[in-house]
């Protein structure tokens, strides 16, 4: 029984790290066929099961029998305080682990059983016979990992740039899938002639399973975007500076870093300038007409995709896409002010009435249309007959009346600044 729980387990082992899909990483696993050099002692082997077996009833009393008979332990290394084994002592299952233990991260294709804990199935045994997991012997001083990794072939040693990133974030490993996360370092930033340090290094970071989606962030002048999204829930865009410190993206730019012009900008990273609808890469005149067309409902060839072109073209961020949109980077291009006070408003309502609403109007124009803009045209009238107004209530009308419109005109302009 012994022998066919060792080969299949080894069997296991093989099989799944040749066909383990592993997110991209800065390390790297090292590809089959390995030499294995377990060592063979039978006392040393017999010392490691039996210790081995009286660490997991501990845990699974109820297991007793079935451990006697199946557990099976391989020695990888023997150290000055202790002695480091590979463990099957349940089921074990087609599921991809890994485990970060100091600096190195060790693989395995297979899950031992409920030990989730520690799935790679690492052990250590120290000179009293007692075992521990790989990580908490660690952790206590009783192995030397170099020495362990140098004899585990499934294994990497991370930069210490990564190694800082994920214990920062605390994402080196969880209780079931290990150290399952995705790290890649986009773009570096230096000024230093050497070249060794970079002042910053934009870095994508995320824990767990990837999922196809997009998860668009307004940070400043730009709109960020990726087609990745992460169980976060949030950009997974991190800047490393060079005295250790970690920042997300937003609070990189926040603190006057131009990691968006200098690194976003020039990576894979979708992003663009808010407001640039045309998507020719700045802020004009053209961009206001091409939402003035869009909201009159023109044939436009699009920019961007559809979630991105949302957010890119709500350039006073209300959620929503209109002609206080236009208006709003006309006034950013022209160097006024976002916020519009109540007299601005006015002055732009009155503008509409008088010089889209005035008779004669061509008898072409569809009945139906007409009554649209008469209705809204009175509502805008017996509006700024009242008093107390306000510039939201005013900016509301406008918008009214300018549909109504638009129905009628092939090109509304946008107002002029007032």
């Amino acid at each position: 029984m012994k022998k066919i729980l060792s080969v299949t387990l080894c069997l296991l082992i093989l099989a799944g790290l040749c066909a383990m899909p592993m997110s991209a990483s800065a390390y790297t696993r090292p590809d089959p066929p390995f030499e294995w050099n377990y060592i063979e002692d039978e006392d040393v082997v017999s010392a490691a099961r039996n210790s081995y077996i009286d660490f997991l009833l501990k845990k699974y009393p109820e297991a007793g029998e079935y451990l006697e008979e199946e557990a099976a332990v391989w020695v990888v290394t023997t150290q000055d305080e202790a002695t480091v084994f590979l463990g099957a002592g349940l089921a074990a299952g087609e599921v991809e682990t890994s485990l970060l233990v100091g600096q190195y991260v060790f693989f395995n294709g297979g899950l031992f059983g409920s030990e989730f804990k520690n799935p790679i199935g690492l052990y250590a045994m120290d000179n009293q016979g007692v075992t521990y997991d790989i990580t908490d012997a660690y952790e206590a001083g009783i192995v030397d990992i170099d020495d362990v990794a140098a004899h585990f072939p499934y294994s990497t040693k991370l930069s210490d740039r990564e190694y800082d990133v994920i214990t920062t974030l605390g994402i080196g490993n969880d209780d079931f899938a290990g150290c399952y996360y995705h790290y890649e370092e986009l773009f570096l930033v230096t000024t230093d002639e050497e070249g060794a340090t970079p002042d910053y290094v934009l870095i994508e970071i995320g824990q767990g399973a990837i999922y196809d989606g997009a998860h668009i962030e307004v940070i400043g002048d730009y709109v960020v975007s990726t087609r990745t999204n992460y169980q976060s829930g949030a950009l997974p865009y991190y800047v490393y500076l060079k005295n250790g410190e970690l920042l997300t993206l937003r609070e990189a730019a926040e603190s006057g870093l131009t990691v968006i012009e200098d690194a976003v900008w020039n990576s894979d990273i979708p992003c663009a300038l808010k407001g640039d609808a045309d998507g020719d890469g700045v802020l004009t005149v053209k961009d206001a007409t091409y939402l003035q067309k869009k909201l009159a409902d023109f044939k436009l060839t699009p920019a961007y995709t559809f979630d991105m072109a949302e957010v890119v073209e709500d350039f006073d961020e209300d959620k929503k896409l209109s002609v206080r949109d236009a208006t709003a980077i006309q006034k950013k291009i022209a160097g006024i002010g976002e916020d519009a006070d109540l007299s601005e408003s006015v002055a732009k309502l009155r503008y509409l009435i008088d010089e889209y609403c005035t008779p004669p109007f061509d008898p072409g124009y569809h009945p139906d249309d007409m009554q649209k803009v008469y209705a809204e045209r009175d509502a805008a009238l017996a509006l700024l007959e009242r008093e107390n107004l306000t510039a939201e209530e005013v900016n509301t009308q406008y918008d009214a009346l300018y549909r109504a419109l638009s129905a009628l005109y092939a090109d509304i302009p946008v107002c002029p600044t007032f």
